[in-house]
């Protein structure tokens, strides 16, 4: 429903405190007056709402804050990049530290015992408080941005694009309820846990029943959805939105209306206070916003003028009444000495200054320093202004005025230091601006620090490049400029943000140059360098070059040669490639330059080529490709690969990917092989669908005999399918392709086992590997009218499903389930090696041959890495 403004009162802002760079997350203390806000400046800002005060700064969280959560003792959970810390807020120190994610972390959710985050990742993951892992599932391919627990329950609401799940405490899926057209941006939850509310990318905002999950409302708020919070005290949703002003929603009226919150523009997250007086917001532009109740000034009564003190000679001259005589002081004005008006003033500036030693207050600095530092501030004298702030923050690190100089100083530094170098970059003077950006104090990060010195580092690059000849990958033949290198070394050792991926490979190849010079004599360094460095020193190099190195066929040969012959001895693998997404399948390249390998990812494909070794991301064509796991990949002419919901067909390129088959249901066995030949299996409808010629002809085929059918296809247009009619009755059958006006099947043998079958394999000169549920292989040929079959593992061990993999020669491999092994046999079914896996790897997915520079390897895809293991006997 669309909604129509009405002419309701604006809410109108108050200003609370402000961030350096963006705000992004706001979270309340359980005692509901100290709340906590983050940001992308590096820092928690602890404020006070009942006095509107900030009371600390903490820093040091990786860069950026993204996401808060208090638990019920007070202290503060902070999620930001690759991490999550749980600090003291009164104190500020770290108490616990979660580490090792991929990625930003952006939303928590704390329980009494345990914590759950969810991250850039996709994954939501449960933590004890300790930091110990507890589970974690794959909720989503993108970001979890969403994350709330429902109040007094045992269940948390995940958002995911386009739905959302419902989890219990250990993980599993409860529900999963459809609910936008696009992402999920954002979550919200009613303190009374009856009401869910869902916003969306698509610029609508839903209300959700708990429990039963019925929609109740969807509101139409014209723009994409930031941020939602449920007010505890009224029938109010506060709905951030971008590039717009934030809206109120009563979701309890009737008629539909909203109400615009001022000064709104860019808000991040929301939090209403406990009361429901006052609502709190974190914009992009760095301040922390409230709107409706405002707290109660901090400002101390300024103490009313003392009266002027009578004169020192009045005082002497009175009189003591009472005793009819000369007072004391009269009498002592006798005294010449005390008569000196000198000395009376140096008297009372002695009892004044021992009076404000001891009146002093040792958590006040001196207002002279304060006066001294706003007056280097003043003059943007930033080096003395940065050493005295230090000395203040840590003698007098809870003074307010030292907490307000300090914002000022970084606020005035940053603004006029932004000045001044984007005046030297615009005047193209690149080195110069390198030299500023690299003084920027106090270590920010932020994001115009880090584009500006990107951008002024290209620029200084290209100002060489004629002379260097550098390019998007190191060239390690060309001699390189020695100036060039020295100021690149000093660049590297004097930064003082986190350095982005470019300069990290830039500071690679200054690393690798000192090992192996670069220049017309590599290849005699190289070659010096493998036969007289040690196996960790060769491996070292080699994990650093092959990604970076613009290396020739020869060297590449040279290197893995060695690496080969190093894994010989220490049983370790010859290179394992770290994995930017998961891969579900693989095979190798022979048609294209400089590419090894095809990776099937979800919703397409990958390449993995060398010189250097990179994993390349392709686009995904026209767009009909699903999000489902490519489990198949092969190529000839084309790249021909599949998923469970079908198959497409594309180029190198991947611009020019079409939908070939389909399935309105899913097929549940499917197999390809390299001319464009694949059949796919519905189990619904007990067919098969077979493809030929990258889809240039295709019929289906039915009437199977069983729903559970495993498939193996071969490049001469024959299929084997394993049937399984019971537990201990099950046939192998093999058919071939019958062409002309009639297309179909025609079948040409069997093979009867009397076990399950759980795999079937068919290499291209017909022999035909059935694996059973105990672990067993056996083998038959249909140019033998399938010879009795023969038991070829002594020790039977189950399987690993999806594992089975042949290559050109007819050798076979597969996983083991349980025992983490890897068995690799011949086209005779002769037992080749058996690797026992390092599980530290990661769990094993799949297998593949590969024949790279003319040596043989078996390439294993694990959970998070890509393994090149030799072949040859690992273990008895």
């Amino acid at each position: 429903m669309v909604l129509v403004f009405e002419p309701v009162r604006v809410m109108k802002s108050f200003k609370l405190v402000e961030h350096l760079a963006e705000a992004a997350c706001v979270a309340a203390h359980p005692n509901g007056k100290i709340y906590a806000t983050g940001g992308l400046d590096d820092r928690v800002l602890i404020w006070d709402y009942s006095t509107g005060s900030r009371k600390k700064v903490i820093r040091g969280f990786g860069g950026m804050v993204l996401s808060l959560s208090f638990h019920e003792d007070g202290s503060l959970f902070v999620g930001g990049n690759g991490s999550i810390l749980r600090v003291d807020v009164e104190t500020g120190e770290t108490l616990s530290k979660i580490a090792g994610f991929k990625g930003f972390v952006y939303s928590l959710s704390v329980f009494s015992n345990f914590l759950v985050s969810g991250g850039q990742d996709g994954r939501v993951r449960c933590w004890g408080l300790d930091g110990e892992a507890i589970w974690e599932k794959q909720i989503d391919i993108g970001s979890v941005h969403g994350l709330e627990k429902l109040p007094d329950s045992s269940l948390l609401v995940v958002g995911e694009r386009p739905s959302f799940h419902v989890l219990d405490i250990r993980g599993n899926l409860i529900s999963e309820i459809p609910a936008h057209r696009d992402s999920i941006s954002s979550l919200a939850v009613h303190s009374g846990g009856f009401l869910i509310a869902t916003g969306s990318d698509d610029g609508s905002v839903s209300i959700w029943k708990n429990g039963d999950w019925t929609l109740l409302k969807n509101f139409d708020c014209e723009a994409p959805v930031t941020s939602l919070s449920f007010s505890p005290k009224h029938s109010l949703l506060a709905v951030g939105r971008k590039y717009e002003n934030a809206i109120l929603l009563d979701w309890n009226k009737r008629k539909k209306y909203l109400s615009n919150i001022s000064k709104s523009e860019g808000v991040t997250s929301f939090e209403w206070s406990l009361d429901g007086a006052a609502l709190f917001g974190t914009l992009s532009n760095g301040t922390v916003l409230g709107w409706g109740k405002k707290p109660k000034s901090n400002k101390v009564a300024k103490k009313p003028k003392k009266e002027k003190r009578e004169k020192v000679e009045s005082l002497v001259e009175k009189k003591d009444e009472g005793r009819g005589d000369v007072s004391f002081i009269s009498q002592i004005k006798e005294k010449k000495f005390l008569k000196n008006r000198y000395f009376q003033i140096f008297a009372i500036a002695v009892i004044f200054l021992i009076s404000s030693l001891l009146l002093k207050d040792p958590s006040i600095p001196p207002k002279s320093k304060i006066r001294e530092a706003r007056s280097y501030i003043e003059e943007e004298n930033w080096v003395r202004a940065s050493s005295l702030l230090n000395d203040l923050s840590q003698e007098w690190p809870e003074s307010a005025d030292v907490s307000n100089l300090l914002a000022s100083y970084e606020q005035d530094a940053f603004v006029s230091l932004k000045i001044k170098i984007q005046s030297l970059f615009d005047s193209g003077n690149f080195k110069e601006s390198i030299s500023e950006l690299k003084k920027i104090p106090l270590k920010p990060d932020l994001a115009w620090v880090s584009s500006l010195l990107k951008k002024s580092y290209e620029m200084r690059l290209s100002e060489i490049k004629e002379s260097t000849k550098i390019d998007m990958y190191i060239n390690p033949y060309l001699d390189y400029d020695d100036d060039f290198l020295k100021e690149l070394s000093l660049l590297l050792s004097g930064l003082r943000i986190e350095k982005p991926d470019w300069l990290l490979e830039a500071e690679v190849m200054f690393e690798l140059s000192q090992k192996i010079p670069f220049g017309s004599l590599f290849k005699d360094n190289l070659d010096y360098f493998l036969k007289n460095s040690t196996a960790e020193e060769i491996r070292y190099f080699s994990e650093k070059a092959f990604p970076l190195l613009l290396l020739e066929k020869e060297d590449e040969a040279l290197i893995f040669a060695q690496l080969y012959e190093l894994s010989k001895i220490d049983n370790l693998p010859v290179y394992v490639f770290n994995l930017p997404e998961q891969v579900y399948s693989l095979s190798q390249s022979e048609d294209f330059k400089n590419i090894e390998l095809l990776l099937g990812v979800r919703g397409g494909y990958r390449i993995l080529s060398s010189s250097p070794f990179r994993f390349s991301n392709l686009e995904n064509g026209d767009g009909d490709i699903d999000d489902s796991l490519v489990q198949k990949v092969h190529f000839e002419s084309e790249v021909f690969w599949a998923s469970s919901k079908g198959a497409w067909v594309g180029s190198q390129a991947g611009s020019e990917n079409r939908k070939i088959i389909s399935s309105k249901r899913y097929f549940d066995a499917f197999d390809l092989a390299d001319n464009g030949f694949g059949v796919f299996h519905e189990s619904e409808t007990r067919s098969l669908q077979v493809v030929m010629g990258y889809g240039s002809s295709k019929f289906v085929w039915d009437g199977l005999e069983s729903r559970q059918i495993k498939l193996s296809v071969n490049n001469n247009e024959h299929i084997a399918i394993g049937y399984n009619f019971g537990p201990n009755n099950s046939i192998v059958s093999l058919y071939s392709v019958m062409k002309g006006e009639l297309m179909g099947l025609s079948a040409v043998g069997n093979l009867t086992i009397n076990q399950p079958v759980i795999d079937v394999l068919l290499n291209d000169s017909g022999t035909i590997f059935a694996f059973d549920q105990n672990g067993q292989v056996w083998i038959g040929n249909a140019s033998q009218d399938f010879p009795k079959a023969k038991k070829m593992l002594k020790d039977p061990k189950s399987i690993k499903l999806g594992s089975v993999v042949v290559n050109d020669s007819g050798s076979f491999a597969f996983a083991t389930e349980f025992t983490d092994e890897v068995f690799v046999f011949d086209s005779d079914g002769n037992q080749l090696s058996g690797i026992n896996w390092d599980p530290s790897l990661g769990k094993i997915w799949t297998l593949g041959f590969l024949n790279y520079l003319d040596i043989e390897m078996l390439v294993v895809v694990s959970e998070e890495n890509l393994v090149f293991l030799n072949m040859e006997e690992r273990n008895e």
